[in-house]
């Protein structure tokens, strides 16, 4: 099996996102909205920064991904996700050969952080049940895995003694979205679109009146930053700290807090 590597540039973006979405949602309208979101996110990226990804190709098709976020101000590569599309393809080194090519990279002077290398590398895991889990992967290629207040991660260091802790912030509820739920999503991810309109649609199944103003994290800076910290949902200026899939502790929460005033 041939493997070849290469950065994410503009002629192969759309070998990326179509990795991440489902053969069988390829025609459905949130993924098609969702798609366009990360386009536009991916030329932001790319004019900036010059490179965010990697794309595994196995007998020049794409089956794999590495996507990346550079930090100058906290002196950390960000790994965002990690992905082999197709099962069959799975524990044959694709992951592997993604990671170890952007440790490489990184293992250089970079402009992007004053001609030295980055600090480390972090990763907040996403582990799918009945897959082998992102935590173990990372782990395994020595990784650490640390857990900050509520947050678990997983830190390693490109230099020596060099240590990474999570920036303190708290949320700061705003008098604009009392009685109102925002909804934050993430462009960088085509399932983002998707994501949203489930967490709406719940959002409605309990209170069909209530106002709901959808986030994008990238483009609305500005709303992002003056709430510090963020959740996927804010319902009544109260976090909704419980992930959407878990249903009934979601609602649970939603409900509580729309019991603050009787909203």
């Amino acid at each position: 099996m041939n493997i070849e590597i290469k950065d994410v540039q503009e002629e192969n973006i759309f070998d990326l996102i179509n990795l991440c979405i489902p053969k069988d949602k390829k025609d459905d309208s949130l993924f098609i909205e969702g798609f366009n979101k990360k386009f536009r996110w991916c030329k932001d990226i790319l004019n900036k920064y010059n490179f965010f990804a990697k794309i595994a190709y196995v007998n020049r098709k794409p089956k794999g991904l590495i996507q990346y976020l550079i930090k100058p101000e906290e002196n950390i590569v960000e790994i965002k996700c990690i992905f082999v599309s197709e099962e069959e393809f799975l524990r044959k080194g694709i992951g592997k050969s993604l990671l170890f090519s952007l440790m490489n990279d990184f293992e250089k002077p970079n402009k992007f952080f004053n001609n030295e290398k980055p600090g480390g590398f972090i990763n907040f895991p996403i582990d799918i049940p009945g897959r082998y889990t992102q935590s173990e992967f990372f782990k395994r290629y020595g990784f650490i895995e640390k857990i900050q207040n509520e947050f678990r991660y997983l830190f390693y260091p490109i230099k020596e003694n060099f240590t990474y802790s999570l920036k303190e912030s708290e949320y700061r509820p705003q008098i604009c979205d009392k009685g109102k739920a925002i909804v934050f999503y993430d462009p960088s991810c085509p399932f983002c679109i998707y994501f949203s309109n489930k967490i709406i649609q719940i959002l409605k199944d309990i209170n069909s009146k209530i106002e709901i103003r959808l986030i994008n994290q990238f483009e609305e800076k500005i709303e992002v930053e003056k709430r510090g910290k963020i959740y996927n949902c804010i319902v009544n200026q109260i976090p909704i700290k419980t992930f959407f899939l878990d249903i009934e502790n979601f609602k649970k929460e939603v409900l509580d807090a729309l019991k603050i005033d009787n909203i």
